[in-house]
């Protein structure tokens, strides 16, 4: 039993020790204007060592150990050279230098987004002994939809919109104004699926005329088209229907509903008018007198019928 235990303790270590010494690093790579120095493994607590060429100064360490975690010592070490020198390099908008970055030959500048948007371009560039550098700095691209603003008169529901992949947001007016659009938008591939909203206002609410009907749509919606009718006996005067236009206004005033008239008589020429000349209805009269020194030649009195006079005058 004793054996067996052994046995199987000497077997664990075995098993523990074999795992720790297949513990690899990547290939080492030498910096640019730089070289390994002599023979680099790969295996656990290998050292390399970096030499540069010749008029350039390494900066960072010259040795690199593999650990356990299956990483190099220290950061990346580099060989530059002050006489060669590239023009400074910004940050791209909406992200990051996220390195040391040395305008000198052999100065390496890598860059980062912040969240929210994707680097487009190369994540690195290196200064070389043209005095260029070897990429353009890049492009930080948003990732998600455009941030947006409750419509003017209105408001986004919960006052809360998020703009990323998938997201949607809800929209509503306030008392006495219309939406026109979509209530609803999503961010689709850093697009909205359609444009805000507007709140528009509401026409006044109508009122049918006196003596007459009102039908149709005519909630004070825009383009909301609102028809007029009147009573048996009763002629209409005005539109026969009005639209709600943009602004929040009809198209038109209410018509009315009134009686037939006979045309307006005007006073004849050396002569007065008297009675209902005006606005006749149905059976009004209007009479005819001469000035003195004249005398009336026709009818004296015409009476409305229907929509005409009786007589010629």
């Amino acid at each position: 039993m004793k054996s067996i235990l052994t046995l199987f303790l000497i077997v664990s270590l075995l098993n523990v020790c074999f795992l720790v010494k297949c513990q690899h690093c990547p290939p080492l790579k030498p910096p640019i204007y730089g070289s390994i120095n002599g023979v680099c493994g790969s295996k656990l607590n290998d050292v390399c060592y970096i030499k540069c060429n010749s008029g350039f100064d390494i900066v960072g360490s010259y040795s690199r150990t593999c650990t356990q975690a299956g990483t190099w010592s220290d950061n990346d070490a580099l060989c530059l050279n002050k006489y060669y020198v590239c023009p400074k390099i910004n940050a791209p908008a909406n992200g990051k230098i996220a390195s040391s970055c040395f305008n000198y030959a052999g100065g390496v500048c890598k860059f980062e987004c912040n969240p929210g948007f994707k680097l487009v371009g190369s994540k690195t560039t290196v200064c070389t002994i043209s005095n260029t550098w070897t990429e353009n700095v890049p492009v930080c691209e948003s990732v998600n939809c455009p941030q947006i603003k409750a419509p003017e008169n209105g408001q986004i529901v919960g006052n809360v919109c998020p703009s990323t992949e998938g997201s949607s947001c809800q929209f509503q007016c306030n008392n006495g104004f219309q939406l026109v659009g979509q209530s609803y938008i999503k961010c689709e591939k850093v697009k909205w699926s359609s444009s805000v909203p507007k709140c528009e206002p509401l026409c006044p609410t109508l009122n049918p005329p006196r003596n007459g009907f009102i039908s149709g749509n005519c909630t004070g919606i825009t383009n909301e088209k609102c028809k007029f009718s009147c009573l048996n006996g009763f002629n209409l005067y005005g539109a026969s229907s009005v639209t709600c236009l943009p602004n929040g206004q009809w198209s038109s005033n209410v018509p009315s509903c009134q009686r037939p008239m006979c045309p307006d008589i005007n006073p004849i020429k050396h002569g007065m008018i008297s009675g209902r000349c005006s606005f006749a209805s149905n059976g009004a009269k209007c009479n005819f007198f001469c000035l003195p020194s004249y005398r009336l030649v026709g009818v004296k009195q015409v009476t409305c019928v229907g929509q005409n006079w009786s007589s010629v005058f």
